[in-house]
C-alpha cells in the first residue's frame, strides 16, 4: 500500500523546505497467492521536496520514451510489469518490460541523500508471535524508522515532521491503518511515542502522484529479495536505504534466525 509521509521544515536560517516519504506495501494478487506469502512488505521513500518534480519528470520522459503516442499516463507498478498483468504491459515484450523497470530503478538509485531515503519492513510471517499481526508490526517499524531519520535530522538542526498520506485503493486497509495511528498516538508504540509525525494518515491514488509508483517499485525489490531470494532489484537500490556507520537503518527483517542471516538488514546490525 503506497503512503507518503509529509516532512517540513527549516533547513537553515535563510531557507524553509520541505520532504516527502513514500511508502508501499506489494501484495501479491488473490487471496490464495497471499495466504501462500511467507513475508509481508512495507516500504517505500522519502523525499526532499525540490526533488519531487524532477523525479516525476524523469518518469514521465521513461513513459515518452516508451509510449510517445498513448495519450492516457501510464502507472508504473512493478508486479504487473513484470507480470504483464495489463495493457500497455501485456503486449511488450519481456527485454522492453524489463528495461522499463530497470530505468524506473535507476532513477532511484541516481538520487542522493538526503534527497531520496529508502525504509522498507519485511516480516517473516512465521516468525511473528502468537496473536501479532505482520501488518501492525511493518506499519509500526516503518513509522518508527521514519520518525528516528527526522530525528536525525533535528540533532542536525534541520527540524522536521512527517504526515502519512496513503494509497486510497486500498479501501478494506484504511481503518486499520487510523486504529494503529490512534493507537500510537494514545498510548505510543513499543519503543515510546512518535516525536516526528502528526495528524492521521490520509489517502491518495497512486495515479494522482508518481512518488506513490515509486514507493511500489522500493516495497516490490524488498519483496522479491526476501519471498524469493531475487537479489537484483533490491541489489540496485540498497544504497539509498536510511543508514549510518554501515548500519541500515532503513530496512527492517524480521525473522527468528536473525542471527544467522546474512541478508544487508540484519548482517550489517551485526558489524
Amino acid at each position: 500500500m503506497p503512503f507518503y509521509l509529509w516532512r517540513q521544515g527549516t533547513q537553515n536560517q535563510h531557507e524553509v523546505g520541505a520532504s516527502r516519504c513514500i511508502y508501499s506495501t506489494w501484495t501479491p494478487p488473490g487471496l490464495q497467492a497471499a495466504l501462500n506469502e511467507e513475508h509481508f512488505v512495507l516500504g517505500g521513500v522519502a523525499v526532499f521536496e525540490r526533488r519531487i518534480y524532477w523525479l516525476t519528470r524523469r518518469l514521465n520522459e521513461i513513459e515518452q520514451s516508451y509510449f510517445p503516442n498513448r495519450s492516457e499516463s501510464v502507472e508504473f507498478h512493478a508486479s504487473v510489469i513484470r507480470a504483464r498483468r495489463e495493457e500497455p504491459w501485456t503486449s511488450m515484450p519481456r527485454s522492453q518490460r524489463q528495461q522499463v523497470m530497470d530505468d524506473v530503478y535507476s532513477t532511484i538509485a541516481d538520487e542522493n541523500y538526503p534527497g531520496l531515503v529508502a525504509f522498507a519492513a519485511a516480516i517473516h510471517k512465521p516468525s511473528l508471535q502468537h496473536g501479532e499481526r505482520a501488518l501492525s508490526r511493518a506499519f509500526e517499524e516503518v513509522c518508527r524508522r521514519f520518525d528516528l531519520f527526522l530525528r536525525r535530522r533535528f540533532d542536525e538542526e534541520d527540524t522536521q515532521r512527517g504526515l502519512v498520506i496513503m494509497d486510497a485503493c486500498r479501501i478494506a486497509e484504511k481503518e486499520e491503518f487510523r486504529a494503529l495511528w490512534t493507537d500510537y498516538i494514545g498510548g505510543g508504540t513499543r519503543w515510546g511515542r512518535f516525536h516526528n509525525l502528526t495528524d492521521i494518515p490520509f489517502f491518495a491514488d497512486s495515479c494522482a502522484t508518481r512518488m506513490l509508483q515509486l514507493a511500489d517499485f522500493c516495497s516490490y525489490a524488498v519483496y522479491r529479495r526476501y519471498e524469493s531470494g531475487d537479489t537484483s532489484y533490491l541489489d540496485k537500490i540498497i544504497d539509498r536505504f536510511d543508514q549510518t556507520g554501515g548500519v541500515i537503518h532503513g530496512l527492517f527483517h524480521l525473522t527468528a534466525n536473525h542471527r544467522s542471516c546474512w541478508c544487508p538488514a540484519c548482517s550489517s546490525r551485526r558489524g
